[in-house]
């Protein structure tokens, strides 16, 4: 079983909670971390709540990080975020220009 580890980000007015597992050693030698950004949520405690809540808490990306790159693990989660952030703000936009037309 992974072992995950959940990290609360807030970029503008977004609060992510993002997911991270280490996926081990390639063989390239390089250690590799994947990432899933989520909408905010209480991490599960115990594996029947993993099971029952996992499939409701929208994932709005997905990312990996290998060690050797230059910007670490934190930088790369928080520039993922801020991406997921514009997106939703220009969606929050165009809804909101839908409906006042």
């Amino acid at each position: 079983m992974k072992k995950f580890k959940y990290k609360d980000f807030r970029i503008g007015e977004y609060l992510f909670t993002v997911r991270i597992w280490d996926c081990g050693i390639n063989c390239l030698g390089h250690r590799k971390f994947n990432y899933e950004v989520c909408e905010w949520h209480q991490p599960p405690t115990n594996w029947w709540k993993r099971l029952f809540t996992n499939h409701k808490i929208a994932v709005y990306r997905k990312d990996a990080w290998y060690s050797h790159l230059p910007r670490s693990l934190e930088e790369d989660i928080i520039s993922t975020c801020t991406v997921t952030a514009r997106e939703l703000d220009s969606l929050k936009r165009a809804q909101e220009t839908w409906e006042e037309f």
